[in-house]
């Protein structure tokens, strides 16, 4: 099975440790955005009680009147969304959960506006669901007591970046059978109010739900060393470094490659637009080193998110750009 989990290494000064195992300030960020194959999310419509909707472009929390003059009926939406952690390790200690909803203006929903008085939840589900059979009728109860509320909008296109969800992660982290995502949906479900976002089966992949889990993991007095601030990581014989890190100019990325494989790299921003996107095509085995185009001028100082593909493996990084 494919997957999407995007791991890299920041790592910073190990503290002074204990002789017992500790948490050294070394942390792993994992960004998981996934596709319509590996993605769990549904749109869940009262008109339609009895339907599914696991493969609806839309994750969204409105209220409306649907139909003609004289026969409108009282529609209400709302969403569900699940991330596969099981790439974080069972040992791992959470630092920080950041959940990012980008607004899909290409929605036949109210144009694919965000309007009304439209101040939402994402409250932690607490029974199992799944995308394929999912409705308004059979929804999961939602534990509303540790909601996580969603401003009313400023822009009738906002999206909704880095909504802290750190607590709830946390807790579905250390009880993964009981990660069973979130439910979206009006703080107050009246017409007309809408929050009108993008799942994991919309065409463009930038604007697919993403969640960004930072984390630290224990190591020993003896264990803990010098740690190379560069590094994205190790995995099917691949090493990996980019540098400088911060970058001004040229961002480089080296790898060393055992056999011949399908090479790419990608450079999306902190919103996920894409910045760059560089196709290598077959590279042979050996030592590489691709240099990115410089940034242009417009884009902002700040972090930047750095995919390398190679083959079925990817391997992400965060960046930090100053002009």
């Amino acid at each position: 099975m494919k997957k999407w989990y995007l791991s890299f290494l920041l790592a910073l000064t190990v503290g002074q440790l204990s002789t017992e195992a500790v948490y050294a300030q070394q942390t792993q960020t994992l960004v998981i955005q996934p596709d319509a194959q590996e993605g769990k999310d549904a749109y869940l419509n009262s008109r339609v009680p009895n339907k599914n909707l696991g493969q609806h472009p839309d994750l969204d929390a409105l209220a409306l009147n649907y139909g003609k003059k004289g026969q409108k009926i009282p529609v209400t939406v709302r969403g569900l969304v699940a991330f596969d952690l099981s790439a974080i390790p069972a040992d791992a200690q959470i630092v920080k959960a950041e959940l990012n909803l980008f607004n899909n203006d290409r929605s036949v929903n109210i144009s694919g506006k965000q309007i009304g008085k439209n101040q939402a939840t994402l409250t932690p589900v607490t029974e199992a669901w799944e995308e394929a059979s999912v409705t308004w009728a059979n929804q999961p109860r939602a534990a509303a007591a540790s909601a996580v509320t969603l401003a009313k909008s400023t822009d009738r296109q906002q999206h909704y970046l880095d909504i802290d969800v750190t607590e709830h992660v946390r807790e579905m982290h250390a009880d993964p059978e009981a990660n069973h995502g979130w439910l979206l949906r009006l703080l107050e479900e009246k017409r007309y109010r809408s929050l009108i976002f993008a799942s994991s089966d919309h065409e463009d992949a930038s604007l697919r739900p993403m969640l960004s889990v930072s984390y630290q993991l224990p190591v020993s007095n003896n264990a803990a060393a010098n740690a190379n601030a560069n590094t994205l990581g190790t995995a099917n014989d691949i090493n990996m470094s980019a540098f400088p890190n911060p970058f001004s100019d040229q961002l480089a990325v080296t790898f060393e490659l055992t056999e011949a494989a399908e090479v790419s790299i990608t450079l999306h921003d902190k919103a996920g637009r894409l910045v760059q996107h560089i196709d290598y095509g077959m590279q042979e085995a050996g030592n590489h080193m691709k240099r990115l185009l410089p940034l242009r001028s417009f884009y902002a100082n700040g972090m930047y998110v750095l995919n390398v593909q190679v083959g079925e493996s990817s391997f992400t990084q965060q960046v930090l750009y100053t002009k």
